[in-house]
């Protein structure tokens, strides 16, 4: 369906209102965002990868750590708040096209669950049986556990993912009735959250922030979902005041300039960056959507935004694999950040784009939603699973959860992962994923005529 634009005063497109039950619907500059931020994900990965000579052979290093440049850098290399915007944009339109169908919150949790834990559990297995084999083969117990960290690392993103999506229903229904007071709660909560954590030094405390520090960024998606985009004077604030006040706090303690330590755990300031990103992005905008005139540029686009989840999720092992094969070959690997190894980072990034490509052209089947779904209407098999199965999905979502912190958590060990797809292929089992579509909502219905069914 089609956005209908009109020329605001400042110049920029400004879309008109929405008619009531249109829905939301794609975005290509939203969609062309989504995809720079997936790359710049990719190739930040990448380019901070190091290795070096170590007593097992071996070390898988940060090449970034402790650098003075590092924390500027990362103010334009942490994409992540943007990311999450652009991803609540998209849940909001996904789940009001799923209500217009008559889908209730249960099976659209089901849906979304089945969406991002299938891929992952083809990811989880074949990462634990290949850190197994490399156990097997003799490979240095210390080099094995920094290749399963590194691995690991990204996929707290996963973890927080799986969990904002369980809350898309419930978030929207709160944004439609008080978003201001919506996201003041939740950035209340955030600012409580930093305090509490300074003042007591108590690191654990900012682990609250992940629930609160992204459901407020998806709920900030949730807004661009209205269509109401401001006229450039008021961008221009949305991006420098957020900007500097980031910078202000940093310099008076507040938080790190460094994105990255700010991420782990997650701080108020990655609110700020996000909407600066957001800021930049609607400025942006004439000039994106001019890009997506171009047909290659339109392409990649689409490319990397139905393989979005592939990608993030196989990249890290995709490289692991690109310098095991290096070390194989007995290439030199120039010392992180030395000349030669700068000169090298572009040809270095390439392969790597040209290897992931493929792996994800490949492996996307696991990723795409299934092609029939149960039928819809107040009376239909899926309304009635959709009244019965909300407990399942919220349990099969925890389930998921606790399998990404467990390798989190352990990810140097292929136990964990292996136990991690253990937990998935549970929690998938208790939404009926592996049920031909439809069955699952038909054999739901049975409860309803007092008949209870393990499932």
């Amino acid at each position: 369906m089609t956005n209908h634009v009109t020329i605001g005063r400042s110049g920029g497109l400004v879309p008109k209102p929405r008619q009531a039950g249109i829905g939301v619907p794609r975005d290509g500059v939203d969609d062309l965002a989504r995809a720079a931020c997936l790359a710049v994900v990719v190739l930040f990965h990448g380019i901070m990868m190091g290795v070096t000579p170590a007593a097992a052979g071996w070390s898988v290093t940060n090449a970034f750590d402790g650098q003075w440049f590092f924390p500027v850098l990362s103010l334009f290399l942490q994409v992540m708040p943007l990311f999450f915007i652009l991803g609540g944009f998209s849940s909001f339109g996904a789940w009001q096209r799923r209500q217009a169908a008559g889908v209730g919150a249960g099976v659209f949790v089901r849906e979304r669950l089945l969406r991002l834990a299938k891929p992952a559990i083809v990811v989880f297995g074949t990462v634990g049986l290949g850190l197994a084999a490399l156990a097997v083969a003799g490979l240095p117990a210390d080099l094995l556990g920094q290749i399963g960290f590194r691995i690991s690392q990204p996929m707290w993103f996963l973890a927080v993912y799986i969990g904002c999506s369980a809350m898309v229903p419930f978030m929207s229904g709160w944004h439609r009735r008080n978003p201001w007071a919506t996201v003041s709660v939740l950035a209340l909560a955030i600012l409580g959250v930093d305090a509490l954590r300074q003042g007591t030094g108590v690191e654990a405390i900012g682990l609250a922030n992940l629930a609160f520090v992204w459901l407020l960024m998806q709920q900030i998606g949730f807004f661009v979902a209205d269509g109401k985009r401001p006229e450039r004077g008021i961008l221009w604030l949305v991006f420098l005041v957020p900007l500097a006040v980031l910078l202000i706090g940093a310099g008076n303690g507040w938080w790190p300039l460094d994105m990255l330590l700010s991420l782990n755990p997650p701080r108020f300031s990655l609110i700020l960056l996000g909407l600066a990103q957001l800021g930049l992005m609607e400025l942006l905008r004439p000039q994106l959507a001019a890009l997506l005139l171009h047909r290659k540029v339109k392409a990649v686009s689409g490319f990397a935004n139905a393989k979005s989840l592939t990608v993030y999720l196989w990249h890290a092992s995709v490289m692991s694999v690109l310098l095991g094969i290096l070390l194989v070959l007995g290439v030199p690997m120039p010392e992180p950040l030395s000349p030669l190894w700068w000169a090298t980072r572009p040809l270095w990034l390439l392969v790597l784009l040209a290897a992931v490509v493929p792996v994800a052209a490949v492996l996307h089947r696991f990723e795409k939603p299934s092609a029939a779904r149960p039928a819809a209407g107040p009376n239909s098999p899926a309304q009635l699973a959709g009244v019965l199965s909300t407990r399942n999905s919220v349990a099969a979502t925890g389930l998921a959860i606790a399998a990404v912190v467990l390798v989190l958590a352990l990810g140097a060990s292929p136990l964990s992962w292996l136990a991690a797809t253990l937990l998935l292929a549970v929690g998938l089992t208790v939404v009926g994923a592996w049920q031909p579509p439809g069955n699952t909502a038909l054999r739901l219905r049975v409860p309803l005529f007092g008949k209870a069914i393990l499932r």
